[in-house]
């Protein structure tokens, strides 16, 4: 086999061991389940960051990759991401399926290898397609929303502990709680007279 496919397979160092367990399998399956994890979190945020435009965080665009949504005419929808976690839902079911598998086997023999193999092949193909769909038809294209982004970031509070070793907790504190009336950072800070602009700068 190693001559006719060009691969480096080796025997079990314990044939016994290696008929009673097919715990490599299993690890095998639980790296797939790992990546696959991953990929859903992924996913999942890159989602999250482009909901809105206006009741969401529209921090990022995703291309467009159909007409638009059935009840809502012109919106993007996460199409790419969905169908991501939903194979990423696939695989980590899968790995439970093979661990069902691993541990009814029966002293040296185990009649659940057809479904292990099955479940692991269609793992590995459908998180590859997965990931290259992902790619190729979303990543790549995904683009930034500046002006929301900078707002963001000038309306966070955490933007001001930056200034604790500048104009002391206190101060900082006091400015942090005014963010609430929709006030940005530069704004409070010189309506106070506590930072000037140069030092703001």
């Amino acid at each position: 086999m190693n001559q006719n496919i060009g691969l480096k397979f080796k025997g079990a160092s314990d044939l016994i061991e290696s008929m009673q367990s097919q715990r490599q399998m299993l690890h095998f399956s639980q790296m797939l389940k790992r990546v696959a994890c991953e990929m859903s979190r992924i996913a999942s945020d890159l989602r999250l960051l482009s909901s809105g435009p206006n009741t969401g965080l529209a921090e990022i665009e995703l291309p467009p990759v159909q007409p638009g949504s059935s009840i809502m005419p012109g919106k993007v929808n996460p199409s790419i991401l969905e169908c991501v976690n939903m194979v990423c839902y696939r695989v980590m079911g899968s790995e439970a399926t093979v661990a069902h598998c691993v541990y009814n086997g029966q002293i040296n023999l185990n009649v659940n290898m057809p479904l292990m193999s099955y479940e692991v092949l269609t793992s590995m193909k459908i998180l590859g397609n997965a990931a290259v769909m992902m790619a190729e038809k979303c990543v790549d294209g995904i683009t930034a929303n500046e002006e929301t982004c900078r707002k963001y970031a000038y309306q966070s509070g955490s933007l001001a502990t930056a200034l604790n070793p500048i104009i002391g907790y206190a101060h900082v504190a006091e400015i942090v709680k005014e963010f609430k009336n929709g006030q940005t950072h530069s704004r409070n800070h010189f309506g106070k007279n506590i930072l000037s602009k140069k030092n703001w700068r």
